[in-house]
């Protein structure tokens, strides 16, 4: 058996712009975006399924986005 040396990448391997370690977005599940925004998990579903707050499926795991969730909670104290 025979091995090949292959050239190294141009950029380091996981580092383009759709990578997670390129670009960091922090992301909260729902019992942790419900503390945030002192909800129930019905309040919080209540207030996705009105279109107030954007969830993202990621593999079968429901997740918010850390921003969206501090734009509720901005509009909640407002």
């Amino acid at each position: 058996m025979t091995t090949q040396t292959l050239p190294a990448p141009s950029q380091p391997p996981h580092t383009g712009p759709n990578c997670a370690s390129a670009l960091t977005i922090d992301m909260l599940t729902p019992v942790e975006a419900g503390l945030q925004l002192q909800l129930s998990a019905d309040a919080l579903l209540d207030v996705v399924n009105r279109g107030l707050l954007p969830a993202y499926d990621l593999g079968g795991h429901i997740r918010f986005r850390a921003a969206d969730v501090a734009a509720v909670a901005n509009g909640i104290a407002a």
